[in-house]
């Protein structure tokens, strides 16, 4: 072969190989990332969730400094042996530790695979890996309470592992208990945060199934945009309840896909004789309004209410119904949380800007899924 035609081989299916991606991304991923747009995940060619896949689907994977990584069973996981901080303006010193132990959890001390006692495995998004220190997650502080009475009562302890992940969803933590099983929990705990995990869902099915979703226009981009110059945590909620009411279509895809990934987890566990668990967790407007003011200007902004807002909540507590009807424990701490924060004197149970539970919101969830696991 002639070098020049086998040149011009090689630039032949290099193009066919870009018009390929493009076809099913026209404007490109890489520019429509850098433009802060929106990518169409059933645009993605495509149906194995690889890493380059990963890191479109999952923001967290883009700029994590090291602290997260692509997994292929979990998606997304923590770096073992990471000891890093993320800014928290109400938190003592105005900074809060992000370590991880030998298995990347969101533990001071190493684990071991062997268990020594019962072992209760904790999942969820970052509202679950908690943006408190190690010890204060409610994962922790349930381990303490419960390892205290029964330390009382001369019984052996329980180990709670927290295995929760920033910026991930349903299908990652049913990932995650796959990647888990080596651990051999007797319980696990699926953390539902009501402020995104359903669009989460929506977004990883979409992949999968190719459905095409309501393209965003350039009004619901600026709506958004001008929200995050705030400083609050619009993915904390407000995203998720502004693309509902966006696209309503969406609303009964993205319940019946969380249900059907959760109901998937309830049966990998049935299937290893370990009990299951949903927790049921809402957002910090649906709970305190200490900062009523940014709120209202947050959803002033994206033109919306706060019955509108309140949708989250109760698309959650649509799932919980239904999984409970399936027989599946389900654990809601809304109303002790509510009652927290209306309390004489109450401290604030989420962190201001950041809109994540604080240690002392950490502390009541605990308090209520003990209940629950430990009666």
């Amino acid at each position: 072969m002639r070098p020049a035609f086998a040149i011009l081989l090689l630039v032949a299916a290099a193009v066919v190989a870009v018009f390929a991606w493009s076809a099913g991304d026209p404007r490109g991923v890489s520019e429509r990332l850098a433009d802060g747009d929106f990518v169409d995940p059933a645009a993605l060619s495509g149906a194995v969730m690889d890493e380059e896949v990963a890191r479109l689907l999952f923001p967290a994977l883009r700029g994590a400094h090291g602290r997260k990584a692509y997994d292929p069973v979990a998606w997304v996981r923590l770096a073992p042996d990471h000891d890093g901080s993320v800014a928290i303006p109400e938190a003592s010193g105005g900074r809060v530790a992000m370590r991880t132990n030998n298995l990347g959890l969101r533990e001071d001390a190493p684990t071991r695979i062997a268990k020594q006692g019962l072992r209760v495995l904790v999942v969820g998004d970052s509202h679950t890996e908690g943006s408190v220190e190690n010890a204060q997650s409610f994962a922790n502080v349930l381990e303490a309470l419960e390892n205290a009475a029964r330390a009382r009562h001369g019984e052996p302890p329980v180990e709670v592992l927290n295995a929760g992940v920033g910026g991930t969803g349903p299908h990652a933590f049913l990932g995650m208990v796959r990647k888990s099983t080596m651990l051999e929990p007797d319980v696990v705990v699926a953390t539902l945060y009501s402020g995104n995990d359903l669009v989460n869902a929506l977004t990883v099915s979409d992949f999968f199934t190719k459905r095409a979703s309501r393209p965003r226009d350039a009004a619901y981009r600026e709506r958004l945009e001008a929200a995050k110059e705030l400083q609050v945590q619009v993915a904390q909620g407000f995203n998720q309840a502004y693309y509902f009411r966006f696209a309503p279509e969406d609303v009964d895809v993205a319940v019946d896909e969380t249900v059907r990934v959760l109901g998937s987890m309830a049966e990998l566990c049935a299937s290893r004789d370990v009990r299951f668990v949903v927790l049921l967790l809402p957002s910090k407007p649906d709970v305190e309004d200490d900062d009523r003011e940014t709120v209202d200007r947050i959803l002033d902004m994206l033109d919306m209410t706060r019955e509108e807002f309140a949708t989250n909540l109760a698309l959650t507590r649509r799932v919980g119904a239904r999984l409970a009807a399936a027989g599946v424990t389900v654990v809601d701490p809304t109303d002790a949380l509510r009652a927290a924060a209306a309390a004489p004197g109450a401290t604030p149970l989420y962190w201001r800007t950041d809109h994540h539970l604080d240690p002392a919101g950490h502390a009541i969830v605990a308090r209520v899924l003990r209940e629950a696991l430990f009666p």
